[in-house]
């Protein structure tokens, strides 16, 4: 009688640390993101666009599929020294809880940072 709680409990908790593994992968990967585009301004020899930085980001997302990790840079006012550059990374995470229906988990993060070169 007891193992159907069991069971629930115990992929409840394995899905629970997958997430938070994932939720910190996206935070460290948008942190990263901002660092490398704050050094990958436009007057650099290799500017950084919205698809190396969602790269960088993806890269420290391991384990979640293509469509479930979104990230949104946007510069403000622009991609020139002394602008900022803003990381946002939604991801959502299929769960596979038995018993629950909590289909997804879903979590954000943001990184900012100033353009020095």
């Amino acid at each position: 009688m007891a193992l159907p709680i069991l069971v629930m409990i115990t992929f409840g908790a394995l899905e629970l640390l997958l997430f938070l593994c994932c939720y910190v992968g996206a935070t460290y990967g948008s942190r990263t993101a901002v660092r490398y585009a704050s050094t990958h301004g436009a007057s650099s020899l290799q500017p950084c666009t919205t698809t190396s930085l969602t790269a960088i980001v993806k890269s420290y997302v391991v384990g979640m599929p293509a469509g479930q990790v979104v990230v949104n840079p946007t510069w403000s006012p622009n991609n020139f020294v002394g602008g900022t550059v803003t990381v946002q990374v939604s991801i959502s995470y299929p769960t596979g809880i038995p018993f629950v229906k909590l289909s997804a988990m879903t979590a954000s993060t943001t990184a900012t940072g100033v353009i020095l070169q």
